[in-house]
């Protein structure tokens, strides 16, 4: 279908190109000439010109197709015009010289001479700069209207930009207030609390040791492998208070190393989102298992779709792909199934140190990927 309507597409150009060549015959067709013409040949002589000036169309366009696919775009084209030109100009004398040869040689005209040449090359000169003018006319004003969308758009981007610094300054001021009252809030709990009530109090301290955890950890880029599973320990253990035996967790890692690093919070976001996206009930557990595999710290559970989903932003794997591939330059592979989820989250060995992101400017990257959470 595609190759149909390019040929139907190539066929209405070559028509409207044909008809293009009659009608500038008639608008430049001088009566005087034919009287130059020998008997014989005048009455072809329409045909004759129309085809010279198809010649002069179709020639001039294929050269301008050609330098529009050497220097393209709104910003080379001066460089570009002034190639156009001088080909054609040159296309057109070769052009001129053999319709006088064709002259010659079958005595179309009563006496040829170098003023015949010369008027076939003016005559050319003036179709060809018209067909130059209307292809690249059109050229520059719809390049024009790209550029000016474009510079649009880099306005608009630039005042997001700016927007998003100034909300990213006012977060800054009140992240510093609120682990403030944060920590006076969870002191004053904790003594209202009856001493009796120890699943309260541990409950309280495991979610004191989240907080301070993400608070120690949000200028990082990157943290140790036994640092993440302390504290997605601590994390499953706050929601065990929640779901108890109905939610599994184990940690069965194989080849990974105490140099292994990876970004804070990856292995958290990865527990949260399964817990998030499931159902858990008696009878009907979440299994949670957390396995390595190369240079990928694996987490899979098993699928129990909730019938109503958690209030959600969809922000939590995105923000956790983009500080990988920032941190790590690979991504976060999502796999799913029928039965499972699976969240492969990159970490590196504490040698390998990324030169390129310190050389990009990308020294301090999840003090911005924290801003999503």
């Amino acid at each position: 279908m595609t190759v149909l309507f390019r040929k139907n597409s190539a066929v209405r150009q070559q028509i409207m190109q044909l008809f293009y060549s009659i009608l500038l015959y008639l608008l430049f067709r001088d009566e005087d000439s034919l009287e130059s013409w020998t008997p014989a040949f005048r009455s072809v002589e329409p045909l004759f010109n129309i085809g010279y000036i198809y010649l002069l169309w179709e020639g001039n366009r294929q050269i301008a197709l050609f330098w529009d696919r050497k220097f393209p775009g709104f910003e080379s084209t001066i460089r570009r015009l002034i190639r156009q030109i001088l080909s054609c100009t040159v296309y057109i004398f070769l052009l001129a010289l053999l319709l006088f040869k064709v002259y010659v040689f079958f005595d179309i005209v009563v006496e040829p001479s170098l003023n015949t040449l010369k008027f076939n090359f003016l005559y050319g000169l003036l179709i060809s700069y018209l067909v130059i003018a209307i292809y690249e006319g059109a050229d520059f004003y719809k390049g024009w209207k790209t550029h000016l969308t474009r510079s649009e758009t880099l306005a608009r981007e630039k005042s997001e930009i700016q927007l998003a610094l100034v909300d990213a300054q006012l977060s800054a001021l009140r992240d510093q207030l609120n682990p403030h009252f944060l920590f006076n809030s969870l002191n004053t709990l904790s003594s209202l609390i009856d001493l009796k009530n120890k699943k309260a109090i541990t409950y309280l301290e495991q979610l004191a040791d989240v907080y301070r955890y993400i608070l120690e950890h949000r200028e990082k880029d990157l943290v140790s492998l036994g640092e993440e599973l302390t504290f997605a320990q601590t994390y499953i253990s706050l929601n065990k208070s929640r779901f108890r035996d109905d939610l599994f967790y184990e940690v069965a890692l194989n080849d990974v190393t105490d140099a292994a690093r990876l970004p804070p919070y990856a292995l958290q976001l990865a527990l949260e989102n399964a817990i998030k996206h499931n159902a858990v009930s008696p009878g009907k557990p979440l299994k949670i298992t957390v396995t390595d595999e190369e240079d990928y710290l694996v987490v899979t559970n098993n699928k129990r779709p909730r019938s109503v989903l958690a209030p959600s932003t969809g922000m939590g794997l995105k923000n956790l792909q983009h500080r990988c591939m920032l941190v790590t330059g690979r991504p976060v592979y999502v796999v799913e199934n029928d039965r499972s989820f699976i969240v492969k989250v990159p970490f590196i060995c504490q040698d390998v140190v990324s030169e390129e992101l310190v050389k990009a400017g990308n020294p301090n990257t999840s003090e911005h990927a924290h801003s999503n959470y």
